[in-house]
C-alpha cells in the first residue's frame, strides 16, 4: 500500500499528516519510504 500526504488533519490508514510549514518535506519522506517498501517487495519478499 503506498502512502500519501494529506494538508489539514484527518489522515486516513494509508495517509500522512502533512507537517505544517513542511509539506515538501513531508513528501520526500513520503516519497522514500514508498520507494523503500516498493524495493523490499520487489526484491527480498519473492
Amino acid at each position: 500500500t503506498k502512502l500519501s500526504v494529506k494538508k489539514g488533519g484527518g489522515a486516513g490508514e494509508s495517509e500522512i499528516d502533512a507537517i505544517s510549514g513542511a509539506t515538501i518535506t513531508s513528501t520526500a519522506v513520503t516519497n522514500a519510504v514508498n520507494a523503500s517498501t516498493e524495493f523490499v517487495e520487489s526484491y527480498i519478499v519473492k
